[in-house]
């Protein structure tokens, strides 16, 4: 990088890194906040030629910012998708469809209802979830894993689904 190339990073850093990240939290948590912002800066030196000619470079920055948010969310709510068994009515409280540029603060309730999820559940309660959902382990291999028994885990995991239900309620099916 050019001396006048690493200077202008640096400035921009300096001059725009609190405001983007305080934009960033309006989204998501202070710490993916952080990381996501980071991520911006990363792309600024990646691509730092365009940046230098661009007649705007903090727009440049903040519409870096907002595309990597929406991606942010967008991982997110496959994420949750994934956990949350596709049968549950559940999943349909999540929104999944429309315009993402209209709907980037909506979909913030995604990212509440992980850290709903993350404050029910325990850390082996999520980790079982997350090895039966997305490797797809047996109970044999999670009763393995913990150094349980096979009825154990079963129970567990059920104890666990059964958190998520209450958690997210079924809707309530109106009779006509």
């Amino acid at each position: 990088m050019l001396p006048e190339q690493d200077k202008l990073i640096n400035q921009l850093y300096r001059n725009n890194f609190c405001k983007l990240k305080r934009y960033a939290q309006m989204f998501v948590h202070s710490t993916q906040a952080e990381e996501i912002v980071q991520d911006v800066f990363h792309e600024a030196v990646e691509k730092v030629d365009q940046l230098s000619t661009h007649e705007n470079p903090d727009g440049w920055l903040m519409q870096v910012l907002k595309n990597k948010i929406r991606n942010y969310q967008r991982a997110t709510q496959r994420d949750l998708l994934r956990l949350i068994s596709i049968d549950s009515e559940a999943a349909l409280q999540i929104p999944t469809q429309g315009n993402v540029d209209d709907r980037l603060q909506e979909e913030e309730t995604v990212v509440l209802a992980i850290q709903k999820i993350r404050s029910t559940l325990t850390e082996q309660e999520l980790y079982q979830l997350k090895r039966v959902i997305y490797d797809n382990a047996s109970h044999k291999e999670l009763a393995s894993e913990l150094g349980i028994s096979i009825w154990t885990s079963q129970k567990r995991l059920e104890r666990a689904r059964g958190k998520l239900a209450r958690l997210f309620p079924r809707r309530r099916k109106e009779k006509y």
